[in-house]
């Protein structure tokens, strides 16, 4: 295993009054992506993009001069030709970006009733995938240009994550349903009343929209997180019930298995990946949290495959500092696992709650030893180690962002 070491090779020095809710990093981990929003205020917001060594490429403001809350989301394919950004410039509404990746050329802004909620490209770049709202949405990226091509509603679903896998013939959305209809951005909403589904999406020419739900797989909880394998055969769902949905793509209408730590009484659950490794594994990760402690689990399920209802997973667990953040990922043979944690700034009535200092964690994927742990001053949404498991980026409620690297050179 390539060892990652715990001080940062570098680190984007804390951009005022801004938070990190999301980075992205091409497979070899050229490129770095990020943008800058803040959760309950207004603020100037950007995109940017960071080389290995460093030094930025190139930064491009948000569709709007004042906004609230900003970017939400970003992603660059495996080969970092193809950077999107969406997220929310009013509660009313969303928007998306899509530049090319090496000039950070705009090759296309959109508006959106809502906010948009996750982006997510093939290996290639050609094909990106959206949420908003209701609603899911396909782009179509060529060099210089950018369209959509196909959309679909799937009310009264509310869709708060999508997937495609590298070939981009898998397209998953991650719907919820809440028993008061709340349309949440994060931290927000109280009821603990939900339905779920993960619904795989397909091109159909003969529609008006140009996309529909090929199938659905109903969930016994509502769905916060999907993630799929590189192939798309496997697929995972993080829950609100801090459980893990694995789902076989050859079965995509039930569960092939639910997934829990071991006598842990679980809430929420934000962070989720899944890959098939070189051997023929299926590894899911998940990060939940407590329902009686302000402490979150890092939990590992490891598959032979075919998965059946027999099958006995291996796995471990890990307990976090503090609350469990989206910032689960995985390298593609499951050697680590990363993941984050922190608690958000709350206010109940006349009483409020400061945010939360904040964690990084590198994990050995196989044995569950935490190789490190970086402090932050305030808590941490994301983190995404590279396919090859030789860089990792991060970025946090400070406003800072940083980069692990095994590599002794840049």
């Amino acid at each position: 295993m390539t060892s990652i070491p715990q001080q940062p090779r570098w680190q984007v020095p804390q951009h005022a009054d801004t938070q990190v809710n999301s980075v992205a990093i091409s497979a070899d981990g050229s490129l770095c992506v990020f943008g800058t929003s803040q959760e309950y205020g207004d603020g100037h917001f950007s995109v940017y993009a960071y080389n290995r060594d460093g030094s930025q490429r190139w930064q491009h403001p948000i569709p709007q001069n004042e906004a609230q809350q900003g970017v939400f989301w970003v992603a660059v394919n495996d080969t970092a030709r193809a950077v999107a950004a969406g997220g929310a410039l009013s509660k009313e509404q969303g928007f998306l970006q899509i530049f090319d990746g090496t000039s950070g050329k705009q090759l296309l802004v959109e508006y959106f009733s809502e906010r948009v909620n996750q982006v997510a490209f093939s290996a290639d770049g050609e094909r990106l995938l959206v949420v908003a709202g209701d609603s899911a949405y396909l782009y179509l990226v060529d060099d210089d240009k950018a369209s959509r091509v196909g959309s679909i509603s799937c009310s009264p679903w509310y869709l708060n994550s999508c997937a495609i896998d590298a070939g981009g013939d898998c397209m998953l959305v991650s719907a919820i349903d809440y028993a008061d209809n709340a349309r949440r951005w994060k931290g927000e909403a109280t009821t603990s009343s939900t339905q779920g589904r993960v619904m795989r999406l397909a091109v159909d020419p003969s529609t008006s929209t140009g996309l529909t739900v090929q199938s659905h797989c109903a969930l016994p909880s509502g769905s916060m997180r999907v993630a799929t394998t590189d192939d798309g055969t496997y697929w995972v769902a993080a829950l609100h019930s801090g459980q893990g949905a694995l789902i076989d793509a050859a079965n995509p209408e039930q569960v092939a298995a639910l997934l829990a730590p071991n006598n842990l009484s679980l809430s929420v659950a934000y962070g989720a990946d899944i890959t098939r490794t070189d051997s023929g594994d299926v590894v899911a990760a998940i990060g939940a949290n407590q329902s009686n402690v302000q402490q979150g689990v890092l939990y590992v399920r490891r598959f032979a495959t075919p998965v059946t209802s027999a099958s006995q997973p291996s796995g471990w667990q890990s307990l976090l500092n503090l609350g469990a953040n989206p910032g689960v990922s995985l390298d593609r043979n499951a050697t680590q696992v990363t993941a984050t944690d922190g608690e958000p700034y709350s206010s109940t009535g006349d009483a409020s709650t400061a945010e939360s200092a904040g964690h990084f964690y590198l994990y050995d994927g196989v044995s569950g030893e935490k190789v490190w742990q970086y402090d932050t001053t305030l808590m941490n949404w994301p983190m995404q180690i590279t396919p090859d498991g030789t860089a990792i980026l991060g970025g946090s409620d400070s406003g800072q962002v940083f980069y692990w690297s095994a590599s002794t050179t840049c």
